[in-house]
């Protein structure tokens, strides 16, 4: 955890740095505030990727032990949460984010501090809109676009609409058995008629859940909503700080699940299932976790 923080600390800072400087490995290539600065892989990938640093940092600051090291990954976290509404074009990330820190929020307070979180929350998220213009054309684009979707034009809200629409349609058609592994790629192309629309919607329907169903049938639908809500299953007993991160995990991975399909990006796919055991695993066989479950050793009776 500490080396995904580390790697991502260092991609914040590859962003902000992007704003005067030219990087190489940076890419976009673009400077100034306000526009686009991914740094690696693509916008929703940082932007996820981003989302849980911000929950990751938020915690370690609530576990520091100095108040200096509080302050410095809560200023850590607040960099990385503006890097995300005001310095990415990516509407996933917006999502994400408010999630992740809303159910954080819930989990890492109680009492009147709750409610000040959430206060304070929907005072940033009224904050953050009022002073992105980024966030409001891309919101004022994404209501457009839905409302437009029936036009079966290329655009990123309505093409999802579309995907989901034309996706459902062949699960109709099998919704046990599904069409075979690989087989979404042929089939949309069979579920829409203007050979753009082919092209451009026959890599994945942007719905995991979707997706395994149209190819693996209801088998494949159950399996991976197991997998999904697993990180729910490992928080049921887990320590507090760990059942914070695994629940906001879960809320990232369920979100982007349900508007992308992470697990055929094969950064997305790393980052998701790699994670997902590390979190799992620290948070049932970690050393204070055993001490918890298992009995003291009985002594010796005196002879």
């Amino acid at each position: 955890m500490t080396a995904f923080a580390l790697a991502m600390l260092l991609v914040l800072a590859s962003v902000y740095a992007n704003i005067w400087f030219d990087l190489p490995w940076s890419k976009t290539h673009n400077q100034g505030w306000g526009v686009d600065h991914t740094v690696v892989g693509d916008y929703i990938t940082q932007s996820l990727m981003m989302t849980f640093l911000v929950v990751v940092a938020l915690d370690r600051g609530l576990r520091a032990g100095a108040m200096w090291q509080r302050l410095a990954w809560w200023a850590a976290a607040l960099l990385a949460a503006v890097s995300i509404t005001h310095l990415s074009s990516g509407r996933t990330g917006y999502v994400l984010l408010a999630a992740a820190v809303l159910a954080f929020s819930l989990l890492a307070t109680q009492g009147w501090r709750r409610w000040m979180a959430l206060c304070a929350l929907a005072a940033g998220l009224v904050g953050v809109v009022w002073t992105s213009a980024t966030i409001q054309q891309r919101v004022q684009l994404a209501i457009a676009e839905a409302r437009t979707s029936d036009r079966m034009e290329i655009t990123s809200i309505g093409g999802r609409i579309n995907f989901w629409k034309n996706t459902w349609e062949l699960i109709e058609k099998r919704p046990l058995t599904g069409w075979g592994t690989g087989s979404y790629h042929v089939q949309w192309c069979h579920a829409v008629d203007a050979p753009q629309w082919c092209v451009f919607g026959r890599w994945h329907p942007h719905n995991q859940f979707l997706f395994f169903w149209v190819e693996h049938g209801l088998a494949g639908l159950v399996l991976f909503g197991i997998l999904v809500f697993a990180p729910l299953w490992a928080a049921r007993r887990a320590r507090p700080p760990q059942q914070r991160l695994l629940v906001s995990f879960f809320v990232i991975f369920l979100i982007d699940s349900l508007i992308n399909s992470p697990l055929w990006s094969s950064r997305e796919n790393h980052f998701f299932i790699f994670m997902m055991a590390w979190l799992a695993a620290e948070a049932m066989f970690s050393p204070q976790r055993q001490a918890q479950i298992q009995p003291a050793t009985p002594e010796r009776a005196s002879p």
